[in-house]
């Protein structure tokens, strides 16, 4: 659709930003004024006559606009259309000198009009060698200053050459930035190799790391404790080094194939990391020895054990059936909390004892011991968490 501006010289006299459907336009030569809206990146279109009404509230003066153009109006545009007012003044005798002066009066204004449209909304070259002369635009088509003139490109052709450019810009500047770091890099490394042939003699070797490590542990240092084909035999104390990470025997042992790297059965790692881990792990267990009743033989009605250990979690029994063979019993103690007396039975060697949490105090019975028959013996005992 072709715009309503096109050949006419439309004086923009105020712009105001979308906020609704009525706005006050006191001031605006109604008989004069022509109303636009603009929507995206659209030109601003006329609005036809049916679609808004003019209204007045005391002093004001409203433009009301029908709602259903306009959605997605971003701004309404007030104008006055420029026509000339001037003309010839042509007489066949002497001209007279009112007339005269009302005719130049009316140029005068045509003149002042015009002026200040092209102050305001025309377009202004900076310098005489600009090219002014522009082509008409096709569909998809902008204007590019091109060998001295200015030329219709499509779009698309006009960012391939932007593109071009920006590519042209990545790869010198790629080409700078490679050249940097790699002067950058030579630098480090002669730097790097100054520093250490300035300090070398502060530097501890292998071996000389070897001993220190031996050192800390208390063990001493053996040239031959290193992992690999030699090393054939192990002693359970002594350190043993896979490069600089240390280990120690936890067993005396013979490979005739060599121990060619450390492993869980035979070696434990000793690194600082390492030990500060199974000490963090060790500062939630607690342990508590049970004397009572240790090493007797506990009878067939329940006894007074031991007052219950809010710090632990378990109970450890180390049960011993005269003659016949030993076992240890770990009794989980919220067990004894399921209800009044509630008693956990152990089985040794198809003997039988039992426990129970009787007021807060740990009883234990033998159901299997009598006065003249004592078989299952209370060797050991311990609380543990």
């Amino acid at each position: 659709m072709e715009s309503y501006k096109r050949q006419k010289i439309i004086k923009i006299v105020r712009e105001i930003g979308y906020s609704g459907n009525k706005y006050q336009i006191n001031g605006i030569v109604l008989t004069k004024a022509i109303f636009f809206i603009k929507k995206g990146k659209e030109l601003f279109k006329l609005i036809a006559n049916g679609d808004y009404t003019i209204t007045t509230e005391g002093t004001n003066t409203f433009i009301v606009i029908n709602n259903a153009i306009l959605d997605g109006v971003l701004s309404l545009q007030i104008g006055y259309e420029l026509n000339t007012l001037s003309g010839k003044y042509e007489v066949n005798s002497d001209p007279d000198i009112n007339i005269l002066k009302d005719k130049y009066n009316t140029l005068v204004d045509d003149f002042k009009n015009l002026w200040d449209y092209v102050q305001k909304q025309t377009l202004v070259s900076d310098t005489l060698s600009m090219e002014l002369i522009l082509p008409k635009l096709e569909n998809g088509e902008t204007w590019v200053y091109k060998d001295n003139e200015m030329k219709a490109t499509p779009l698309i052709v006009a960012e391939a050459e932007l593109q071009k450019l920006l590519d042209e810009l990545v790869q010198n500047s790629q080409g700078v930035l490679d050249s940097y770091t790699e002067v950058l890099k030579i630098n480090i490394e002669d730097q790097t190799k100054i520093f250490f042939e300035d300090n070398k003699k502060e530097f501890l070797n292998k071996t000389e790391i070897r001993k220190e490590i031996n050192y800390v542990t208390g063990t001493e240092y053996k040239e031959t404790n290193i992992f690999g084909i030699d090393l054939k035999s192990i002693v359970a104390g002594e350190t043993y080094y896979n490069s600089t990470k240390s280990y120690m025997a936890i067993e005396t042992a013979y490979n005739s194939n060599g121990f060619l790297a450390p492993d869980t059965e035979n070696f434990i790692d000793i690194t600082n990391k390492n030990l500060n881990e199974e000490i963090s792990e060790l500062k939630g267990s607690y342990y508590a020895p049970i004397h009572s009743l240790a090493g007797t033989f506990p009878i067939n009605s329940w006894v007074n054990w031991v007052v219950h250990d809010s710090m632990a979690t378990h109970v450890m029994i180390v049960l011993e059936v005269v003659g016949i063979g030993i076992g240890s019993y770990p009794v989980p103690l919220k067990f004894l909390q399921w209800g009044v007396d509630y008693h956990y039975n152990i089985e040794c060697a198809s003997k039988w004892f039992a426990i129970r949490n009787h007021q807060g105090i740990i009883q234990v019975i033998c159901l299997s011991n009598s006065a003249g028959l004592q078989v299952v013996k209370l060797a050991k005992a311990f609380f543990y968490k």
